[in-house]
């Protein structure tokens, strides 16, 4: 019996382009100016290790993307891109937690994107927990990251276990990283494909048109 199900965000909660990929595209640079960021320093903000801002500010990085404005205002255009939320997919979350069903968010985003996230869709409220890699100081698919969400849903319930614990995500390194971890884990690629899946583990109608 499931017990807990673990969302992730982007891919699956909420879609759009990739932030790198349409900034280039829109201002004109190379997207080779932008990997070395995105692979380098970006990885110790995800993991809470760095300040996002200083980061972009000390780093020179906002100049050598040509972005003249405050780096506030850079924070608000790249969080805005791949802000499109699944409202269906959204739904079933408050739909799995009026059941009594324990439901988290799993997320590897730096702090700013988390709260940013949080607070324009609602995050906080429709969630138990939210588990952002920028606050447990993993990411996924690390086994401490999902160590952490384990511990948090046997305190809310002693006698869950591995086997009670669902966990989505859009990819499937993450998929696989939580399937080694042992807990059961899924891919979600479409709103129709989860819900079906959803039905098999008995936590929701398989259609939109049964609800």
């Amino acid at each position: 019996m499931i017990k807990a199900v673990i969302f992730d965000s982007d891919g699956m909660l909420s879609h759009g382009p990739r932030f790198s990929d349409t900034y280039a595209k829109e201002r004109n640079i190379p997207i080779e100016d932008m990997i070395p960021f995105f692979k380098g320093p970006f990885n110790d903000c995800i993991v809470g290790k760095t300040d996002l801002k200083e980061e972009l500010e000390n780093g020179g990085w906002l100049q050598k993307w040509g972005w003249i404005d405050s780096v506030e205002e850079f924070l608000e255009y790249w969080f805005s891109v791949g802000d499109q939320l699944d409202a269906n997919v959204f739904a079933t979350v408050t739909e799995l937690r009026e059941k009594g069903t324990i439901v988290v968010l799993a997320t590897n985003q730096e702090k700013y994107r988390t709260a940013y996230l949080s607070e324009k869709f609602g995050y906080e409220n429709a969630f138990d927990k939210i588990f952002s890699s920028a606050r447990t100081g993993h990411k996924k698919p690390n086994a401490d990251f999902f160590q952490k969400i384990l511990e948090y849903l046997q305190e809310q319930d002693p006698s869950i276990t591995k086997e009670n614990v669902l966990f989505w995500d859009d990819d499937m390194e993450n998929v696989d990283g939580a399937h080694a971890f042992g807990i059961k884990s899924e891919q979600f690629t479409n709103e129709q494909s989860y819900r079906e899946k959803m039905a098999e583990y008995s936590l929701l109608r398989s259609s939109i048109s049964a609800l």
